[in-house]
């Protein structure tokens, strides 16, 4: 994923080891506002608990039962990545590794 700093400076964002991704709201200019990494037990809390009512294990949940993605996430450290926006895109990576290259 590439995008900018407020300062014009370009930055990649790169995801390794991916196991999946899911976002919303993708528009031409999206406004980032962060990146946080969260638990695995953080991904699977329900929506009551989860921090504004997001509840992203869900959406994948249809493809593999809650705990066989969890048992793979735990086998394969797999990490969950949240990104949040001011204006756009949001959601969740599911992957092993990021890294943030800055030209």
């Amino acid at each position: 994923m590439d995008t900018r700093t407020e300062a014009g400076e370009n930055v990649s964002v790169r995801f390794t080891g991916l196991l999946a991704h899911w976002f919303e709201n993708v528009i031409q200019d999206n406004i980032l506002f962060g990146m946080d990494e969260i638990t695995v037990d953080g991904y699977f809390l329900p929506t009551v608990q989860r921090p504004a009512g997001r509840d992203h294990s869900l959406r994948f949940s249809r493809l593999l039962r809650h705990r066989e993605l969890r048992e793979r996430m735990e086998r394969e450290h797999i990490r969950v990545f949240v990104i949040d926006s001011s204006l756009g895109l949001c959601g969740f990576v599911l992957a092993q590794e990021v890294e943030l290259q800055c030209p």
